[in-house]
Parts: C-alpha cells; structure tokens; sequence
C-alpha cells in the first residue's frame, strides 16, 4: 500500500494524494459509453454521487477534457471537486494542461468559486 504522504487535502487531515482508486473494466467501460452516448443519463446517474472514491473512480477513467466537462455539466459538487482534483495531482500521467483543459479548468474553478451558497456552508 502506497504511504500517503503530502499534504492533506481537507483541514480533518485525510490525506488522498497517494491513495489509488482503481475503478473495475465493467465502470471504466459503463462510464465511458454513457459519456460518449448518453451524456446527460451520466449526468442524471451521477447526480447524487456523494462518496468520495466512487467520484474519483469517475474521475479517473475520463480523459482530462471529459472529466472536466463532465463536472461544468453536473451540479454535483463532490464531482467537480473530484475533476479539479485528479486534473492537478495525477502523478501518474503528469502532462501539460492543452489550451483547451486550461480554459475548461478555469470555467470549472469560476464556477465553483461563484457558488456563494456552497463555499457559505
């Protein structure tokens, strides 16, 4: 098991950066022909997604451009907090943000920091 290390991602001091969540071949292959086929039923399925490593197996197995897409489309915070996530940590595949990710990641942040009731509670 990899240690995590680094810095905790929340104040109660759980640390994700190093902690895997590998999604099975039938959730990568579910989750990517809804994307492709049917955006908006993965959109209505994921809408009420609250535990964190399910929305970060969702994360993981879209593209950075779908992902972050994925997350401006859906009202579901802990989707979009995991697309800002995996997009800026993934040491796995570390990249270079296409001008177009850039501008999808700026759109997502705004949009996150807009939400005057979410960053209220």
């Amino acid at each position: 098991m990899p240690k995590a290390i680094g810095a905790p991602l929340f104040e109660g001091g759980i640390r994700y950066r190093y902690q895997l969540f590998f999604a099975n071949t039938l959730q990568i292959q579910a989750v990517r022909i809804l994307y492709r086929y049917s955006l908006a039923r993965l959109i209505e399925g994921s809408a009420k997604l609250r535990q964190t490593p399910i929305v970060m197996q969702l994360a993981e197995v879209l593209t950075v451009e779908r992902r972050l897409r994925l997350a401006i489309a859906c009202d579901n915070p802990h989707i979009q907090l995991a697309a800002i996530y995996r997009t800026l940590t993934d040491d796995r595949r570390p990249q270079s943000l296409s001008e177009t990710n850039k501008t999808l990641l700026t759109d997502l942040l705004l949009e996150v920091a807009n939400d005057t009731p979410r960053r209220a509670t």
